[in-house]
């Protein structure tokens, strides 16, 4: 004869159905197994933020600089400038193609905004953005890391004299600081795109 104690526990607790297309299927929390990391979260809220943040900024940026340039004087200002000697080269190529790289700079920063609400949505395309994003993100750091020249100047030396000491030490310590940050944002978005890819993440993206 059962014991009634052994035969309760034995009984299995009710399970709450939820009707599908196909059918009627238990209504488990988990069911998918896609549990939703916070770290996940807040890399997409972050995403969001400064995506967000920069998106606005050179949306304005660009309606500035197109009531600046329909001016016929500003116009004829920036035809006459020069650019001084020893200006690192992406500064040159900036000061040349200034309404194209805020055009540019708007719709990459869209496009990030974009990626980062898919990430936090949890959408397959997000993740499949964000991870060449990140690894592009590290290959530009990387390169400026390796050629600081390209931003910053060079320090101004002749036959091994100074010939501006206060501008020089201000120019090593500005390559030295592009240097660090550099290093240290190309260690963190490679870090992240491995993150991105190991398995753990993948299962919250289906």
């Amino acid at each position: 004869m059962e014991d009634p104690g052994e035969t309760e526990k034995t009984i299995p607790p009710p399970v709450r159905l939820r009707r599908t297309g196909g059918g009627i299927t238990p209504a488990c929390p988990n069911a998918g197994g896609n549990k939703r990391s916070r770290f996940v979260t807040l890399i997409a809220v972050l995403t969001l933020v400064i995506g967000g943040f920069l998106s606005f900024f050179f949306a304005m940026s660009n309606l500035i600089f197109m009531s600046m340039f329909s001016s016929p004087v500003f116009q004829l200002s920036m035809e006459n400038a020069v650019v001084p000697a020893g200006t690192p080269p992406a500064v040159v190529f900036l000061a040349l193609h200034t309404r194209g790289f805020f055009f540019f700079s708007l719709i990459m920063w869209l496009s990030v905004t974009a990626i980062g609400f898919g990430v936090l949505r949890r959408a397959k395309w997000g993740r499949g953005g964000f991870v060449p994003l990140l690894y592009i993100g590290a290959a530009t750091l990387f390169l400026i890391f390796l050629f600081p020249e390209l931003f910053v100047p060079k320090p101004l030396f002749y036959q091994g004299v100074s010939l501006a000491p206060e501008f020089n030490a201000a120019v090593t310590a500005a390559r030295l600081v592009l240097q660090i940050f550099c290093g240290f944002g190309t260690a963190l978005f490679f870090w992240l795109a491995r993150k991105f890819e190991s398995e753990e993440i993948k299962k919250e993206f289906g």
